[in-house]
């Protein structure tokens, strides 16, 4: 069996030797050509034309304006939204046969009775109301008289206090 050997040469070599150093001042000059570069793709991001502090200044301050205009608008179309449905609250009483004098009493109801069963219809909101007070649509209710008897004890409740104590907690009802 025969060894192969190999023989590795070696050479020596010098590193080069650059003459050149770079100044602080050389760096800073290509921090500064860096810097303006990044600037003028941020304008061109946002829309500028080219970069300085004042057209920055400007696009903040245009853009704090339509923040605000966007607020407004926001707050007025919730306003709007509210309107909306209050007259929706008012039309559905309306067709329900609610007299004039009542809706804004039937309409407070309804709105209780669909503040308590999120699942409930306005139309059957008002029906729910309108069976609790038939007077709501001009319907003669019977009225007790001086004499009659009446066969409830003092600590009974009528029908019109168990009505107010199941809507005295709602944001609506203020006696």
């Amino acid at each position: 069996m025969e060894q192969e050997v190999k023989v590795i040469e070696t050479v020596d070599v010098e590193p080069a030797k650059t003459t050149e150093s770079i100044t602080q001042d050389q760096v800073d000059q290509a921090i500064a050509k860096r810097v303006s570069r990044e600037r003028e793709a941020f304008a061109k991001k946002l829309g500028l034309e080219q970069y300085s502090d004042e057209s920055v200044e400007q696009f903040l301050s245009s853009t704090k304006e339509k923040d605000a205009k966007l607020t407004e608008y926001e707050t007025k179309t919730k306003q709007y939204q509210s309107d909306i449905l209050d007259r929706d609250f008012q039309l559905t009483a309306i067709k329900q046969g609610v007299t004039n004098d009542n809706i804004d009493r039937a309409v407070k109801l309804a709105k209780i009775e669909m503040e308590t069963n999120q699942e409930l219809e306005m139309g059957k909101a008002f029906e729910l109301v309108l069976d609790m007070f038939p007077m709501f649509q001009g319907k003669e209710t019977t009225k007790v008289k001086v004499g009659d008897e009446v066969s409830k004890t003092v600590n009974e409740k009528t029908e019109i206090d168990r009505v107010l104590d199941k809507y005295k907690d709602s944001k609506y009802f203020n006696r």
